[in-house]
């Protein structure tokens, strides 16, 4: 390797160890947040699986809820193992649904102005909406090194 393409490297190394740093950071806070919700406000889960289940009003935790909480940290330990690997499906499919969050603002909006039912507190569509903003721009974060440097910055040489 010769010293005029060393800094090429060394940047699309960097570009890639820090994108998937920031992905696996966004799924981390994530899990936090949904053990947060669990544990302070589990009706948001209840209400959301309500038409599937069948419980007591008193029942703050249902098997159900449990289960569908572990099925989503399966899912997202899984999605962080894939990044780590640097999958390049995942990559392409991150990216298309980090592109698609903002749909869930103008959802939101909609929903905080009585126009679409909703049976979540405001402030929990507005925590949807900010996570749709910080999505979008990690979307935007994947677009641009896919653009300079490949899929997961693994696959392309620089190119000025």
């Amino acid at each position: 390797m010769s010293a005029a393409t060393s800094p090429d490297v060394t940047d699309c190394q960097r570009a890639c160890r820090t994108l998937q740093r920031a992905i696996i950071g966004f799924f981390a806070l994530t899990v936090a947040l949904l053990l947060a919700l669990y544990l302070v406000a589990p009706s948001i889960y209840v209400d959301t699986l309500a038409p599937m289940l069948d419980t007591q009003p008193a029942d703050a935790h249902p098997l159900a809820v449990n289960l569908f909480l572990v099925a989503l940290l399966i899912f997202i330990a899984t999605i962080s193992v894939g990044v780590a690997r640097g999958w390049r499906w995942l990559f392409w499919l991150l990216l298309i649904a980090f592109l698609a969050a903002p749909l869930e603002i103008p959802a939101g909006i909609l929903q905080l102005m009585n126009i679409l039912p909703f049976q979540q507190p405001a402030w929990y569509v507005l925590l949807r909406m900010a996570t749709a903003v910080v999505e979008f721009a990690l979307g935007v974060w994947m677009l641009l090194v896919w653009r300079r440097y490949g899929v997961w910055a693994r696959r392309r040489k620089h190119v000025a």
